[in-house]
């Protein structure tokens, strides 16, 4: 579970005050831009990840800090790039000389005016070129290919990923925005859910559950539902207990959809959150086994995991 593990981390570092700001760092080893430093070493895996959701919810706010070449097929920055000849794709080339002999304006390679004895001759005039700037001057450096002879200005360029191994030309790499992220507190803290669920999902991870939040889930009807979050227990297909939240006034026809769904997915402890508390609503789930709490229930947390526990007969008792 990177990415719940990495959420956990940065709601405590953000709510105890210690995280203001989230800034990249260039990681030469890897040659890429990395958060993973300072209090949010111990979290590389799926940090990414979790700073999109925690910026999806406002949590916090992003400014484009630098701007990079990434890899059309995987995303990854870090390639090798290759030059070869952009005539027949040859990586065997040097790197010549262009000469021109004032007197005459002949131009050639340098080699073109190697006469006998190393000196040089313009081979247009058959004068010899004795001083550099007098005589003669070297007029710019070119390349040629050792394959087809032929002679250009610069190489062309291609890069390998050396994330998956893709090879194109350079003109084919994507742009890739890195951004600077800070923390808008006031939105999480006005977020009643906020602690409830980082307390939960501790909770439950430390019962060695498997824990999404928020889970797409597939049912058997081969239909997928979204969730607040979904509960497994280890090399079990079907979640042990999925959890959804109601933030405005709650329906029969919410219950019955929630209901539903759940059963689809095979679900076995069925929770649903509401922020008012509805005894009328909270019976009708009891007849469909839906756990119905309200928000400001003040042992949330501890109820909620000792439903999931009820349906887990290895835990029974390990909640303490």
């Amino acid at each position: 579970m990177p990415k719940e593990k990495a959420l956990i981390k940065l709601i405590e570092l953000i709510l105890n005050g210690s995280l203001v700001e989230i800034k990249p760092e260039f990681d030469q080893c890897k040659g890429s831009y990395s958060y993973c430093h300072g209090p949010l070493a111990d979290v590389c895996e799926g940090l990414d990840d979790a700073l999109a959701e925690l910026h999806e919810n406002g949590y916090i706010q992003r400014e484009v800090y630098d701007n990079i070449a990434s890899c059309p097929s995987c995303g990854s920055g870090m390639f090798l790039l290759k030059a070869k000849c952009p005539y027949c794709g040859s990586v065997k080339f040097s790197k010549e000389v262009v000469v021109e002999h004032l007197s005459c304006g002949y131009s050639g390679l340098a080699e073109e005016f190697i006469g006998q004895g190393g000196t040089l001759v313009c081979p247009k005039c058959r004068r010899e070129l004795k001083d550099l700037g007098v005589d003669y001057v070297r007029v710019a450096e070119v390349y040629r290919c050792n394959v087809c002879k032929d002679v250009f200005s610069a190489p062309s360029f291609s890069y390998k990923c050396l994330m998956c191994g893709y090879e194109a030309s350079i003109q084919e790499l994507k742009p890739k925005e890195v951004y600077r992220y800070t923390v808008v507190r006031e939105s999480l803290e006005k977020d009643p859910m906020v602690k409830s669920i980082l307390g939960l999902i501790s909770t439950l991870t430390a019962l060695e559950y498997k824990v999404k939040a928020p889970a797409r889930v597939k049912g058997r009807s081969g239909i997928e539902y979204d969730f607040a979050m979904a509960v497994w227990k280890k090399d079990e297909s079907a979640p042990i207990a999925v959890v959804d939240l109601v933030k405005d006034s709650m329906s029969d026809e919410k219950l019955l959809s929630f209901f539903a769904k759940s059963i689809d997915i095979n679900a076995k402890a069925k929770i649903l959150i509401t922020y008012q508390r509805d005894p009328n609503l909270e019976e009708k789930g009891r007849k469909l086994g839906i756990n119905v709490i309200d928000l400001g229930n003040e042992n949330l947390v501890k109820k909620i995991a000792e439903i999931v526990l009820s349906f887990d007969y290895e835990k029974r008792g390990d909640l303490k």
